[in-house]
């Protein structure tokens, strides 16, 4: 059994205290310092304790006064006595930001408004953490696993944090994701049900922590089919020219495109190595880049729940503040949709 965490202690005795009236309304409680003392335990964590009574609505602070107790009963559910502040991570200005982060901030948006909160935009700052603060908690989309263990430091410390599309070790951090790995292998296998087999796939960089593991997916549906793994189609580069001259040295029959970013590149090589799509290519998008595309035809994607992950979200933050005790950590495996659109086109008995 896990020790109990200092602030849940502390938290736990003065609630105990006002419910059973030992503390009464308008009894103005010793300083954070002095409790700190009192508790033997840092003052942040005194602060803690005393953040999530007044989520409750049982305590609140005045500047020059310290804490005060409110009522030794809590308000209805919704009445949270002042707004939230959740950070977040997410911007609209680029491309990527256009069809990628937009729907999650639709979602974020909405739940937002519903539940008397604000979002704010925030960074991860290596030495000061969370910037610019305070925040009741984080929502975050662009973190890499370098942050991971500092953002399990700031949940620990008692400022809830879940991840968009990540999925990270740390049992500290929330998480909304859908299964990269998994969503790819089933768009490749798909193309595979349709007769193909010389399936190239397109990254932007071996780097990509997304890219890699979606490569991963194309791999597992070939292995999944009994069928050899094509590694001379893995192509982790996008510049039009070299796109190009791997399309025409190939041949492949359809392209499967890690991420949106690789989509307009790859269609422009496409159309300089006269291949058509769908005809002679048929192409699979792993990221739905809906308005942001320039074709004419619809391209068939991976469609992820964007906006519904960040609508839950700012639920389960929401949750998470007013009530800790109550709202376990959240680390859920969303399922996406594959749309099939008339850029797959069947292979005639599998020749490639």
């Amino acid at each position: 059994h896990m020790a109990e965490a200092p602030y849940k202690r502390i938290y736990r005795i003065l609630k105990t205290a006002v419910q059973e009236r030992k503390l009464l309304p308008g009894v103005i409680l010793p300083g954070e310092i002095c409790l700190a003392e009192s508790y033997q335990v840092s003052r942040p964590t005194v602060r803690k304790a005393l953040q999530m009574l007044a989520a409750e609505g049982l305590m609140e602070c005045h500047a020059g006064v310290g804490w005060s107790v409110l009522s030794s009963d809590p308000p209805p559910r919704t009445g949270r006595r002042r707004e939230l502040v959740i950070g977040t991570d997410l911007i609209e200005e680029d491309w990527e930001g256009a069809f990628y982060y937009r729907p999650f901030l639709r979602g974020m948006r909405h739940a937002a408004e519903n539940q008397n909160c604000r979002l704010q935009l925030i960074r991860l700052d290596p030495e000061k953490g969370i910037t610019p603060g305070p925040v009741d908690a984080a929502a975050l989309a662009r973190t890499n696993p370098k942050e991971y263990s500092r953002l399990a430091q700031i949940a620990g410390n008692g400022t809830p944090v879940i991840l968009l599309n990540r999925m990270p070790p740390q049992q500290e951090l929330a998480y909304l994701s859908v299964d990269y790995r998994e969503e790819a292998r089933r768009a490749v296998d798909y193309l595979i049900l349709i007769g193909h087999r010389k399936i190239a796939v397109v990254s932007e960089s071996p780097n990509s922590m997304a890219c890699a593991e979606r490569t991963a997916g194309w791999r597992s549906a070939f292995q999944q089919n009994h069928q050899p793994i094509p590694e001379e189609l893995n192509r982790q580069e996008i510049s039009i020219s070299g796109l190009e001259e791997f399309l025409r040295r190939n041949r492949p029959t359809a392209l499967f495109v890690t991420s949106g970013r690789c989509v307009v590149p790859a269609l422009l090589a496409a159309e300089r190595a006269r291949m058509r799509i769908p005809e002679d290519l048929s192409f699979f998008s792993f990221d739905d880049t809906g308005a942001a595309c320039l074709t004419d035809s619809m391209i068939s994607c991976v469609k992820m729940p964007l906006e519904t992950m960040g609508e839950q979200a700012v639920d389960y933050l929401c949750r998470r503040c007013d009530n800790p005790a109550e709202q376990p950590i959240v680390r859920k495996i969303l399922s996406a949709t594959l749309a099939i659109n008339e850029s797959c086109q069947r292979v005639e008995g599998g020749k490639s």
